[in-house]
């Protein structure tokens, strides 16, 4: 599951609602709560997050379809592989949860960057 082993790298997660003084973006491992971050501050945080993460694609894997296998997430989901939206699903507006629903998104060989670096990105709504 390569989604997985992306999570075992630092990701970085920026909740829109607070402002940090010592940085715009903080790091936090996952997979973990979230919530226990920026020393808990962030624990009644219901709202928007963003999940990014660059992780480098072997060039022996050029023009196969990668799936990105995310997991569970609580509520909502917009799901990028080098700016272009991949998958999503539930809405915070009108609010209409997904929590239970399996986020697995193709990924088109013509967006990866073989060889190199790519960036995932994931802006979660947690409705509460």
């Amino acid at each position: 599951m390569l989604w997985r082993t992306l999570l075992t790298l630092a990701l970085l997660l920026a909740p829109s609602r607070f402002a940090f003084a010592q940085a715009e973006w903080q790091l936090l491992r996952v997979p973990g709560y979230w919530e226990t971050g920026y020393g808990g501050i962030v624990e009644e945080y219901d709202g928007f997050a963003w999940y990014r993460c660059f992780v480098k694609i072997p060039a022996g894997w050029q023009g196969q379809v990668l799936t990105l296998n995310l997991g569970p997430i609580d509520d909502c989901d917009e799901t990028f592989f080098n700016g272009v939206k991949v998958g999503g699903l539930g809405t915070p507006q009108p609010y209409r949860s997904a929590s239970s629903e399996v986020r697995r998104y193709e990924v088109d060989p013509s967006l990866v960057r073989y060889g190199d670096y790519n960036l995932v990105a994931v802006r979660v709504f947690d409705g509460g």
